[in-house]
């Protein structure tokens, strides 16, 4: 198993709606790809300073099922999205 983790840091004035695009945004895709085994979006709940605003965390069968999501045209969309709204984005992918 592999699980893909993304830590978004968004802008305060434009948190809380970003924050529910991306939500939205990734709903729809455990329906729509069987590849993802698992998967949670949440707010983050930390007062740190350091903390990032929203985690996304998924998990694949293999790398294959990865690069699958990576290259749906709706994911695509929503990297996009973040890409263009985020102050910052980190990822990890590891080996269960």
């Amino acid at each position: 198993m592999i699980r893909h983790i993304v830590m978004v840091k968004l802008p305060a004035q434009v948190r809380a709606e970003a924050q529910a695009k991306i939500a939205e945004g990734m709903a729809p895709l455990p329906g729509k790809l069987p590849e993802i085994k698992y998967m949670d979006v949440g707010p983050n709940i930390s007062k740190s300073p350091k903390a990032h605003d929203l985690a996304i965390v998924l998990d694949f069968e293999d790398e294959a099922g990865l690069q699958v999501f990576a290259e749906d045209p709706d994911h695509k969309e929503l990297v996009s999205y973040i890409r263009g709204t985020a102050d910052s984005v980190s990822i990890v992918d590891y080996v269960l």
